[in-house]
């Protein structure tokens, strides 16, 4: 929201520059896509600390009308090198998926984006706004998804609706089952491998390899990171089951690398979320702390092979969303399953 400085500068006889900015979450295990359409810079833009990587983009229709009729304004981005493809792939086309377009006036982005770490058009943001290194936003504004114009090699378009104009949504949100457990494995409201395991006898987790109960701490170590050990895949397939994939070991190796050696039982994290400027290695997380993916070798003769590409030799832990699934992930925990995951919707005969 602008603060009275900002709203100022649109009465000064001298105007400053715009920056739009864009936000598109993707989804909780990927993140949050951060650009903007590089007419003004020609490298990252950075505000609030984040950083927006410059994609050729043409974007209409963001103009408000007085007769209360709503917008449906479009979007076009360059699929460079397929990379929007990719990130769109089983998400659905990104519809209802929420873009965010934040105006923001040049001299209030962040110091980090001039040389000396000093923004030459308004002075030093610290004297100006306390701890923060920017200024606030001219305003924001928030858009669904609504449906993917087309797709080619060279962009994608889609067209955006208001949040009120919101087709094909279901009162209430949640989607309740009597089998199926609603919330994301390793996200939000299930959990796992997010928080410290706590057991009624305060044993630490577990999982039987070899015909031995081999704990996380034994997995992990003593640097208190905790993954989640891996258990099954989606079709509750046990990992270290004769009648599953038959794993004879289980050892940690840390973030998945393209040089690494890695044998039957061995499993990585993978980050999924998006890579800001597209070719690097640095990766950018949305604001909720996205949990990393956990892969598990299942074949040899893997090097080189990227976990997400090659199910023959890498199998992702995964729940089944059943209970059994999440019985096997949380059965020893304190607290037991995770709340609200399975809340019933049959009618229950309290009769004998």
């Amino acid at each position: 929201m602008a603060d009275a400085i900002t709203a100022q500068a649109l009465l000064d006889l001298d105007p400053d520059s715009f920056v739009d900015l864009f936000e598109i979450y993707i989804s909780e295990s990927i993140g949050v896509l951060r650009f903007h359409a590089g007419k003004n810079f020609n490298n990252f833009i950075i505000y609030r600390g984040n950083k927006y990587i410059a994609v050729p983009i043409e974007y209409s229709g963001f103009e408000f009308s007085a007769d209360g009729k709503q917008s449906r304004p479009t979007i076009r981005i360059a699929n460079i090198n397929g990379v929007i493809t990719d990130v769109i792939k089983n998400k659905n086309n990104l519809v209802n998926s929420n873009l965010k377009r934040l105006k923001v006036f040049v001299k209030n982005l962040d110091d980090a984006n001039f040389s000396n770490s000093v923004n030459p058009f308004f002075g030093y943001r610290k004297k100006r706004y306390g701890p923060d290194n920017f200024g606030k936003t001219f305003f924001e504004e928030t858009y669904i998804v609504n449906r993917k114009v087309q797709e080619n090699k060279y962009t994608i378009e889609f067209e955006l609706s208001s949040p009120i104009d919101y087709e094909n949504q279901s009162l209430p949100n949640r989607k309740i089952s009597d089998n199926l457990c609603s919330w994301s494995f390793r996200g939000c409201g299930c959990n796992y491998g997010k928080i410290p395991w706590r057991t009624i006898t305060n044993e630490d987790q577990f999982v039987r390899v070899n015909n031995v109960n081999i704990s996380a701490q034994t997995v992990f170590g003593s640097s208190n990171l905790n993954v989640g050990l891996p258990y099954a895949d989606e079709n509750d397939k046990l990992f270290y089951a004769q009648n599953g994939y038959n794993l004879k070991q289980i050892t940690f190796k840390n973030s998945w690398s393209s040089t690494g050696v890695y044998d039957p039982g061995d499993f990585v994290v993978y980050s999924d979320s998006i890579n800001y400027n597209f070719f690097g290695d640095t990766y950018q997380f949305s604001e909720d702390n996205i949990s990393l993916s956990t892969y598990v070798c299942v074949a040899t003769g893997n090097s080189g092979k990227d976990p997400r590409y090659n199910n023959e030799y890498w199998v992702k832990d995964n729940c089944s969303k059943s209970i059994f699934g999440c019985s096997l992930r949380w059965l020893n925990h304190k607290d037991g399953l995770p709340y609200g995951g399975f809340p019933g919707t049959r009618p229950y005969n309290y009769q004998t």
